[in-house]
């Protein structure tokens, strides 16, 4: 089972960039096989998304974006979103 900071880094999430997955590893560890549901504002071309995604097997990632473009557009082809849902708006 890969490690947070190994599935962020897969990604090129800029969680780890900003130094933030080692907080986010001590808050969520311990819910990571569980199935809970995530919400993230602000999505952009949706890296993060796809490294909770990968990280929380049961779980279900929602995010919030105000781009009107839609969201994952090339990613789509390239990965299965069972467990994403995102909604455009502000």
């Amino acid at each position: 089972m890969k490690s947070l900071e190994e599935i962020s880094r897969k990604f090129k999430t800029d969680k780890f960039e900003h130094g933030y997955i080692p907080v986010y590893n001590s808050i969520f560890e311990k819910f990571r096989n569980d199935e809970i549901k995530l919400l993230e504002i602000g999505v952009r071309q949706g890296w993060s998304h796809l490294t909770w995604r990968e990280y929380f097997k049961n779980g279900k990632i929602y995010g919030i974006e105000n781009y009107a473009s839609p969201v994952f557009d090339i990613k789509k082809q390239e990965y299965k979103f069972d467990n994403i849902e995102v909604f455009i708006g502000d």
